[in-house]
């Protein structure tokens, strides 16, 4: 009896435990400063998500004619900042010049070869390591700590 206890007390208490990273990973020290103050491959410490999508700005090119467009690209970052498997494109903007779309998707798989290794911060690094990272680049670049693959 007591050890089903424990188990749901486990199955309860994982997925508070992620929020809780998850929120830790947001609300760490450190505000960012715009992406047009940054320069690519700025040597700061990372200490959110949010200035993930900062220093990606900083590195990002967007092709001319591609203003309503957007891509989603998936990856995970190992502690030290580097990427662990090549980005997988998860969405495109549907619609529109394939040549300009092709140029768009390009545009953000280039960013993250010219933003990595980013320097990512211990105590952000031990929250995202492994864990997949969507990121959404269309007016801004935004990114989120998926659930999973």
């Amino acid at each position: 009896m007591k050890s089903e206890r424990k188990r749901v007390e486990l199955i309860v208490m994982r997925p508070i435990w992620c929020w809780f990273t998850v929120a830790m990973a947001l609300a760490l020290p450190g505000t960012s400063a715009l992406a047009s103050e940054q320069a690519c491959g700025k040597s700061d410490p990372i200490y959110s998500t949010r200035e993930i999508g900062s220093a990606l700005l900083a590195c990002w090119n967007r092709p001319a004619g591609a203003e309503e467009m957007g891509v989603t690209l998936r990856f995970a970052l190992r502690r030290d900042g580097t990427v662990i498997a090549l980005p997988r494109v998860t969405f495109r903007t549907p619609g529109g010049d394939r040549v300009i779309k092709e140029a768009f998707v390009s545009s953000a798989l280039e960013t993250v070869n010219k933003a990595v290794p980013l320097a990512i911060a211990p105590e952000l690094g031990e929250i995202i390591a492994g864990k997949p990272l969507t990121v959404v680049f269309s007016d801004s670049i935004d990114v989120r700590i998926s659930p999973g693959y």
